[in-house]
């Protein structure tokens, strides 16, 4: 903390206009320094550039919320991909982007999917991301889309207002789908034994689990904004 602090005077003390970069500035921290932290870097952002690399989602979530309409604000994840490390990737850490990135995994991932080699490692590598991208965006539209926003992970309030009377409306198919593409496709995600059979899906059935996910998070959205 008597670090961060010097850094903050040091770099409030300057007319420079060049960006500040942290490096994960609260790994060791509780979550009432978080905030502080947080608090800082939003007000720093709003005179200048503020890039921010850190491993800790609540700080992610923190930002954003911190950010609102004040302070514009850019999420990038970070990713392997076999051998490749630190591959830039749009996130679905915060709210209600599934529908639009499982559009664009159809459109343009399985897409290119579609021309490759399905005996190369850039195909099996390609399979394996999509699959996990699969997983990340089922789990994230339980929060989003099921619960309507009404709690997030690493958010610390719980919000009500003119949400909670969708949870009323939630049906046995809507669990249903949540239910079997999570435990498919957690597959990717969870460690396993030498012994477990390997799972493979093939393209035709990824694109039919993509679409049947698409259809099902347009139909509970026009239900949930239906008066």
């Amino acid at each position: 903390m008597v670090s961060l602090s010097a850094f903050f005077a040091e770099s409030s003390g300057r007319n420079a206009q060049c960006p500040l970069i942290v490096d994960d500035p609260i790994s060791s921290l509780d979550y009432k320094f978080e905030s502080s932290v947080i608090h800082r870097l939003v007000e720093a952002g709003k005179h200048r550039q503020v890039i921010v690399f850190t491993h800790r989602l609540s700080m992610v979530v923190g930002l954003y919320d911190k950010c609102g309409k004040e302070v514009p604000f850019k999420e990038v994840e970070l990713l392997g991909r076999g051998k490749n490390k630190g591959v830039p990737a749009g996130s679905a850490v915060n709210g209600g982007q599934s529908l639009g990135k499982l559009k664009n995994i159809k459109n343009e991932k399985l897409a290119k999917l579609k021309k490759m080699d399905e005996n190369s490692c850039e195909y099996i590598e390609g399979i394996h991301y999509v699959c996990q991208q699969m997983r990340i965006h089922v789990e994230k539209s339980i929060e989003d889309t099921l619960l309507n926003g009404i709690v997030l992970r690493y958010r610390k309030s719980v919000q009500t207002q003119g949400r909670i009377m969708w949870l009323s409306k939630i049906t046995q198919d809507d669990c249903k789908i949540i239910d079997d593409m999570m435990t498919k496709y957690s597959y990717y995600d969870h460690s396993m034994s030498d012994d477990a059979p390997l799972q493979e899906f093939t393209l035709e059935e990824i694109e039919q689990d993509v679409e049947r996910l698409i259809d099902w998070l347009t139909g509970v959205n026009k239900r949930r904004n239906k008066k």
